[in-house]
């Protein structure tokens, strides 16, 4: 079935792929599906060239003769319900083979004579390089997902869109803005987690045994036999000569420790994905319980790995260090100027007149952050370093000493502003009441 639909898409677009299935599938579930490329594009009324996703989703949806269909504008992508082939549905030899549901009902039913259906999505991509990247984020199934818990502890992450760098820094108070883009390179992203590249991307694994071997293949996994106060045993492992392996664990002592430790949608996906399950529930306390991929430095931290792991990515990749140091150095330097701000507010009396009290904080925010000179005061030293940070406590002393002086030059400054408003107002009055423009 699957290859018919791809005959059928590949009369509208040069690409059409699906990507490889997790091991042991034997289903008849969903038809992923993706394309990309049209292969007749037409010029449109505004010069450009080429169907939009809409008018191009509405084609793929007419092509495959679809009964029904939930378009996602966002994704550029469909979920089509399509008639199951008679002739393929007769060739299947007995129900208990092509059971996959669709909520409660299954898909096909040899011996009903009710319509049969199935379900195909099909997303169309940007790019070929999109395409080549989403066919590698999804393929074997649930490999990324145990790659994706493998490596998150380490500040990696991997998305529809590539491989990412997280900044310690930053990613508590801003998750978009901490990713440091590494790759959207299959095979730079095999490389730099040490995992094999040939006769692993072309089938698929034939069991769930065969995919975790693979994965624990990276130097991100390992696993500790037991569990420090505080930590989860993250660590490095020497493999050969010149070589660091960095790992992971995911779980110590028993299955539960180890569910405790996932994130919530990997839990989510312990509940709903059979093969991640089975990573979790048994690869890793058979391995454990073997002493497979223990650790020779059990004192290393994740931390310390964290910072290991960040090296590797910038000899890895070239710009990311630079790209990585310059969004941490405006960060820390908002931070910095944001908490300047608090303190200075937070060190002015609270109990002086509102009004003055607000021009006192404008003040000393232009003394302080914009080196203000009309003032007439400004501080005997530096309050943030070379590096641009600024000094809370020398700010709060400085503020302490001082805003009683800036608090008078502040306010007649502001009763010369108003008083130079006030006869610009009159002058533009009279003119107005002479008629002169």
């Amino acid at each position: 079935m699957r290859d018919k639909v791809h005959t059928i898409l590949r009369e509208v677009f040069v690409h059409v792929a699906t990507p490889i299935e997790g091991p042991g599938k034997r289903d008849f579930g969903d038809i992923d599906i993706l394309v990309a490329t049209e292969k007749q594009p037409v010029e449109t009324n505004d010069g450009t060239r080429g169907s939009s996703p809409k008018q191009l989703l509405a084609t793929i949806q007419q092509a495959l003769q679809a009964e029904r269909a939930i378009f996602n504008g966002a994704e550029a992508s469909v979920n089509l319900t399509i008639p199951w082939p008679a002739e393929i549905a007769s060739t299947i030899d007995g129900a208990a083979e092509t059971t996959q549901a669709i909520g409660d009902e299954s898909l096909l039913d040899v011996d009903s004579l009710q319509p049969r259906f199935i379900q195909v999505d099909v997303r169309i991509c940007a790019s070929t390089g999109q395409m080549l990247w989403i066919l590698f984020k999804h393929a074997h199934g649930d490999f990324w997902s145990i790659m994706g818990s493998t490596i998150r502890p380490f500040g990696l992450t991997a998305d529809e869109i590539g491989l990412y760098i997280r900044i310690p820094e930053i990613e508590d108070n801003n998750r978009k803005l901490a990713k440091v883009f590494l790759t959207d390179e299959p095979k730079e992203v095999l490389r730099f987690l040490g995992l094999e590249i040939d006769s692993y991307w072309d089938k698929p694994f034939a069991t769930a045994d065969d995919l975790y071997e693979y994965a624990a293949s990276s130097k991100f996994f390992w696993i500790d036999p037991e569990v420090k106060d505080g930590e989860h045993g993250d660590g490095v492992h020497e493999n050969g000569p010149g070589t660091t392996r960095l790992t992971v664990v995911i779980g110590q002592g028993t299955v539960e420790d180890a569910k405790m430790q996932l994130k919530s949608n990997d839990r989510r996906r312990m509940n709903q994905r059979p093969v991640f399950r089975g990573w979790i529930e048994e690869f890793i306390p058979q391995c454990r319980e073997k002493g497979r991929f223990l650790p020779s430095d059990p004192e290393m931290t994740r931390e310390r790995v964290r910072v290991h792991v960040r090296g590797d990515a910038f000899a890895c990749f070239p710009g990311v260090e630079e790209e990585y140091m310059n969004r941490l150095t405006v960060w820390m330097e908002e931070k910095s100027k944001n908490n300047a701000i608090s303190i200075i507010k937070d060190t002015v009396p609270h109990d002086l007149d509102p009004q003055r009290r607000g021009n006192l904080i404008t003040a000393l925010k232009k003394i302080i952050l914009m080196d203000d000179e009309s003032f007439g005061i400004l501080p005997e030293r530096p309050l943030k370093t070379p590096g641009g940070m600024y000094l809370i406590e020398d700010i709060r002393n400085w503020i302490t000493e001082n805003w009683q002086g800036v608090y008078e030059i502040a306010w007649q400054k502001q009763i010369e502003r108003a008083r130079e408003g006030m006869a610009l107002k009159q002058a533009k009055k009279e003119k107005a009441d002479k008629g002169e423009v």
